[in-house]
């Protein structure tokens, strides 16, 4: 019992005589508060709906889009989730207003029981003026939804058939990266090489002229083997050169003249590099320049090849360490990238432009040198440290005991700070990691002061 049977059974009782117009406005407050609950109940499955729809509209476009496994998974992981978030809100729907009107039929039923005669016995008492079994929304309210529900998916479909880079270039190209199509052969960029890490295949060089600096080259790139592809074969160019790798994605390092499976087609690159300038769209001069180009593997235009080449041939060591990735090529000096852009092809032949750069003889002569401050970043430092906390691996291989261990001592009680955790999620979903997070730091003028026992 609650008060409204209260009401009701007074109302139907009082003198022992039936009052139509008590009955008429009690039948019209308990329908209206079923309707109430009816709209409650359709408002509530509709905004789900506007919600869940959209996003696995998104999530299927993007899963099928998708530039690698990992992405394409986790894409198909949220959409099915979607998917089944969306039925499970259309069976709730279904049972709970089916539940409502069970319940409001019982209400109704249970007025005639507490005194109230049947239904035309006093005219006029149970005319509310509708339908009660019409559904609460419908007409144009319902057209409404579903074209604002099409538009929204419409809307999320378009967004997530745009760029999906997982990384930005510093500075942005005149066009979009093109991807690997079986179809026209590897059409980059550099990222697109390493599409099938299981065919990966270094190669290192055995002619530099200094030897030393040649040891350190091999150590290196066996780092960045355990690092990124851990179990793929490292060869010499000379044994290169003997094999066949037109199966294989193929990552070369070493100078023009000192990896001579690189010099076997170097003439062919529209990039031409000389003792003292890079030739690219643009003339970059200087005699420390790095270079770093995706190219169709010699034998097999279906796959790709990663050159990673220098001026000099100690500057290969850590180069890795220049932002690159989403384009088709990078010239750097140092990890300062001076030029990153694609290559247009046409008929199957890749060139830097319908037009040549100036002629290298009127280029303009090298800056005189200007001093260089070398100092500590506080914005590098404070970056360095959150991913640090966040887990980054990259960042917790500190080779100074006393550093390490004051900035554990210092920033470790902060590791589930937000900032960590943003930090962790970017490196979970967009693959933040290695440099890409320190580019952040570029033009951030905010003052940051650092305690000098850190």
């Amino acid at each position: 019992m609650n008060e409204f049977d209260d009401n009701l059974r007074s109302s139907l009782a009082e003198n022992g005589a039936f009052d139509a117009g008590k009955a008429s406005e009690l039948r019209k407050i308990a329908i209206g508060k079923f309707e109430a609950a009816l709209k409650k109940v359709e408002r509530t499955a509709m905004g789900y709906v506007l919600v869940l729809s959209p996003l696995a509209v998104f999530c299927a476009v993007r899963s099928l889009n998708a530039p690698d496994t990992r992405d394409m998974l986790l894409y198909a992981i949220v959409f099915l989730v979607a998917l089944e978030k969306l039925l499970v809100v259309r069976f709730w729907y279904w049972v709970t207003n089916n539940k409502i009107s069970v319940l409001k039929e019982v209400k109704l039923l249970r007025m005639e029981m507490h005194g109230a005669p049947p239904a035309g016995e006093h005219p006029g008492a149970f005319d509310v003026g509708e339908d009660i079994t019409k559904p609460v929304w419908g007409g144009r309210r319902v057209i409404a939804f579903k074209i604002a529900l099409i538009i929204v998916c419409i809307l999320a479909a378009l967004l997530a058939a745009g760029p999906h880079p997982r990384y930005r270039a510093r500075s942005q190209p005149t066009e979009r990266p093109r991807q690997y199509s079986s179809a026209s052969g590897f059409a980059g960029n550099i990222n697109a090489v390493s599409a099938d890490r299981e065919a990966v295949v270094l190669i290192v060089p055995t002619h530099e002229a200094d030897k030393d600096v040649q040891e350190r080259i091999h150590e290196y790139v066996q780092q960045i083997r355990e690092r990124f592809f851990k179990g793929a074969p490292i060869l010499t160019d000379e044994d290169a050169l003997k094999r066949d790798l037109s199966s294989n994605a193929l990552f070369v390092y070493g100078t023009p003249t000192g990896n001579h499976w690189l010099a076997q087609f170097w003439d062919e690159l529209p990039l031409r590099i000389e003792p003292n300038k890079i030739v690219a769209r643009e003339v970059h001069t200087g005699t420390d320049l790095r270079c770093i180009t995706a190219w169709p593997n010699p034998q097999n235009p279906q796959r790709g090849v990663a050159i990673y080449t220098a001026q000099r041939a100690e500057d290969i060591v850590g180069i890795n360490k220049v932002f690159h990735g989403p384009t088709d090529y990078v010239i750097a000096r140092d990890t300062e990238v001076l030029e990153n852009d694609f290559y247009d092809m046409r008929d199957g032949q890749w060139s830097l432009s319908s037009h040549e750069p100036e002629d290298v003889q009127a280029a303009e002569p090298a800056a005189e040198a200007v001093p260089i401050d070398v100092s500590v970043d506080p914005r590098v430092e404070l970056i360095s440290i959150i991913f640090r906390l966040a887990g980054n691996s990259e960042y917790n291989q500190c080779r100074v005991p006393s550093y390490d261990r004051d900035v554990e001592q210092h920033f470790g009680p902060y590791k589930d700070h937000p900032v960590v955790q943003i930090a962790a999620e970017l490196k979970r979903r967009r693959g933040v990691s290695v440099d890409a997070p320190t580019p952040a730091t570029q033009g951030n003028t905010v003052s940051v002061d650092v305690r000098v026992d850190v």
